[in-house]
């Protein structure tokens, strides 16, 4: 719940004890009985057992959506995000009045699984850079093949048939020789090269990208899904 506990408000009223007392909002628990006003920001996903019949809520930083959707005892919707008997946390309840049973609070609330996303460090390789460490991988096993040739025929042969031509200083001078041979020094320019022009297509299309990255993440994306507002919401990868 800390990653949240900046975004909740101070107080709020719950019945507890069969009494109405102001209690912090980063003590509520599922099950608590919560008294919503106008002016209010709803300090947890709450189920409505009582609304007024002017209650309405703004549910804009989560949805986008720019009117009020009016609150309801009733289940209007399958969708947890669009039905209106579930008041959010986060959202301001702009008109009105209503009671609600608490659902989830902190991290377990849309709000708090959102914060958790954006706040979470990100795992996993693109799908270029999988490519790319696999192209590392055979470059180096076969400078490490060839290495060990260059060591065996050195042991086994040069050595022994020819113990004046290559000493041990010049078999190790070879042996970088051989390594250095393999890096492949103009991957990263033709990586960066061939992505900014990719990003740079993009661009025309009025697609703009925060980064190289994205923008070969986005060849690997067969759906794209996006709010109203423009905002990505969810990208399906091809496997």
């Amino acid at each position: 719940m800390a990653s949240i506990s900046g975004m909740l408000p101070d107080d709020c009223s719950v019945l507890r004890d069969g009494n109405r007392v102001e209690s912090q909002a980063i003590d509520l628990v599922p099950g608590d009985i919560l008294y919503i006003k106008s002016g209010n920001k709803l300090p947890a996903d709450v189920r409505f057992i009582e609304v007024s019949s002017d209650a309405k809520f703004d549910r804009s930083i989560l949805t986008g959506e720019s009117q009020p959707i009016p609150g309801s005892i009733d289940f209007t919707d399958k969708n947890y995000l669009e039905t209106n008997n579930i008041g959010m946390q986060g959202t301001h309840c702009i008109s009105g009045s209503a009671i609600g049973i608490t659902v989830s609070t902190g991290d377990s609330t849309v709000f708090g699984k959102i914060a958790r996303l954006t706040s979470t460090p990100k795992t996993g390789m693109t799908p270029l850079q999988k490519e790319i460490l696999r192209f590392i991988i055979i470059i180096c096993s076969l400078m490490i093949f060839f290495n060990i040739v260059v060591i065996i025929c050195w042991g086994a042969w040069l050595r022994k048939s020819h113990p004046n031509w290559i000493n041990v200083a010049g078999l190790i001078v070879d042996v970088v020789t051989v390594a250095v041979a393999f890096i492949p020094e103009g991957l990263p320019i033709a990586l960066t090269a061939s992505l900014t022009i990719t990003a740079n297509i993009m661009k025309k299309n009025q697609v703009l990208c925060k980064s190289l990255k994205t923008v070969e993440t986005l060849g690997a994306v067969s759906v794209i899904c996006s709010d109203k507002t423009g905002t990505l919401t969810k990208a399906t990868f091809i496997n």
